[in-house]
């Protein structure tokens, strides 16, 4: 999607046209709370679709929290790499009828 939609906007077109999974990429510098509301609207528009989080920033301790606020906000699973993301992706599209 293109950036700088609003929360609602985005919430629309996954309503709209469910995709088979969702990934949000949180770089360092990004505002978290924006990624964790998105997650939590996300959830409310479909309950059943994956969120991946990319929260790629440098790890520490303060990752892990990060992390598990996200899962709380409804994240699915959280990649600290592309590459990590790229491969959850993969093992959700395993899983989907051929």
């Amino acid at each position: 999607m293109p950036p700088g939609l609003l929360v609602s906007e985005v919430g629309q077109r996954i309503a709209e046209t469910p995709p088979f999974a969702v990934v949000i990429a949180a770089v360092a510098g990004d505002t978290l709370s924006q990624v964790r509301h998105l997650c939590l609207r996300l959830q409310k528009v479909n309950p059943d679709l994956p969120i991946i989080v990319g929260l790629w920033t440098p790890s520490s301790e303060a990752h892990d929290t990060l992390a598990d606020g996200m899962l709380a906000a409804g994240a699915d699973a959280i990649a600290g790499t592309f590459a990590e993301t790229r491969a959850q992706l993969e093992s959700l599209r395993q899983l989907l009828p051929a």
